[in-house]
């Protein structure tokens, strides 16, 4: 396979990472990331260091004679680079490994097709989203579920909802809601709100079967959501993190894999319509048409205010002509305002 190499600037100072996949003349691949330092070769902090994932064995960690002490650090440390695109190291150890198969580099050094997806703006007003939480909240209490119906919020009414919908136009099997979560206030001291690093995690409700999840109500839908973000509590995050430490690895997101989960993304508490770039306040928000798979579904505050909400939908043709057709979908959207706009995005 050929070599990928970043060559550096010839006045650069800063280590630059090189990456190479190499494969053997066994049936045993390879992939070989290594970082490097341009720095002076006096320098006490120069030392290249370099990951090794097998696919047939485990991954090893390997480091120059003239590596950095345990111990000490430097103001850059170690990079990764796939495709171009260099991925920090959190925390350069010696015992440190990456777990990356030849496939997974596969998936990302190389972009999936393009699907072919219909998209959807839908709006939900304050009075909408309120009378979705009363729904919820009604339908938990008549089934004795008096916990669940005291914690309900409109984001489980909605993404509940949403869940309930997409489900029923794709007639699947076993569907799972997948939703982004902010870490800073559930850990223990809580992060400031202003914390710059990306302290999320990705969180999903137990499968179900479709069937189900469309009998037992849009009730029991929103407490499956509200039981996901309740378990995700200080010594979760605490556990996923010493996981990752144990066995690091790179998170790899393969589209388009499985037509079983809707994924929220973006957040309707997120200051979009604050953003002036000196042409006034933005008419709208959406999200650009790279990364989207079936299933997409992307949360904005309405431009109104109030607690509106805009809903960005990417589905399927198929699915999306049944999307349109669901009664419960429609009956509670905003009326006036229920179809902004209707796209297909086609591969370019």
């Amino acid at each position: 396979m050929p070599s990928r190499t970043a060559s550096p600037s010839p006045t650069s100072s800063l280590p630059t990472p090189t990456s190479r996949v190499s494969s053997t003349p066994s049936s045993r691949s390879t992939v070989q990331l290594t970082t490097t330092d341009t720095r002076s070769p006096s320098s006490p902090s120069s030392s290249p260091s370099s990951w090794t994932a097998s696919s047939s064995g485990s991954p090893t960690t390997t480091r120059s004679p003239t590596a950095r002490p345990a111990g000490t650090s430097s103001t850059r440390g170690p990079r990764l680079l796939v495709s171009g695109s260099p991925l920090r190291e959190p925390r350069a150890r010696s015992s440190s490994s990456l777990h990356c198969s030849s496939a997974d580099l596969a998936v990302l050094v190389r972009r999936q097709p393009a699907p072919d997806l219909r998209e959807r703006m839908l709006h939900f007003s304050s009075e909408s989203l309120m009378a979705l939480k009363e729904r919820a909240r009604r339908e938990l209490l008549e089934a004795g579920d008096e916990g669940g119906a005291a914690t309900v919020t409109r984001f489980q009414a909605l993404a509940s909802l949403l869940w309930r919908c997409v489900a029923r136009a794709r007639r699947q099997q076993v569907t799972v809601c997948g939703f982004p979560i902010n870490n800073r206030h559930r850990l223990r001291p809580p992060l400031p709100a202003e914390y710059l690093g990306n302290s999320v995690d990705a969180l999903s409700t137990e499968a179900v079967d479709a069937a189900a999840l469309l009998a037992r109500g849009h009730g029991w839908a929103a407490a499956a959501v509200g039981r996901a973000v309740a378990a995700h509590t200080d010594a979760a995050i605490r556990a996923r993190v010493a996981a990752w430490e144990a066995k690091p690895a790179v998170s790899l997101l393969r589209l388009g894999d499985s037509t079983n989960v809707m994924v929220m993304a973006s957040s309707p508490r997120f200051d979009v319509y604050g953003c002036d770039f000196g042409w006034g306040e933005p008419l709208a928000v959406r999200s650009c048409n790279t990364n989207k798979f079936d299933g997409n579904v992307w949360l904005y505050p309405g431009r109104e205010g109030g607690g509106s909400i805009e809903v960005e939908v990417a589905l399927a043709p198929e699915h999306m002509t049944a999307l349109e057709q669901d009664n419960e979908l429609w009956y509670a959207v905003s009326p006036g305002r229920e179809a902004i706009t209707c796209l297909d995005l086609h591969p370019s």
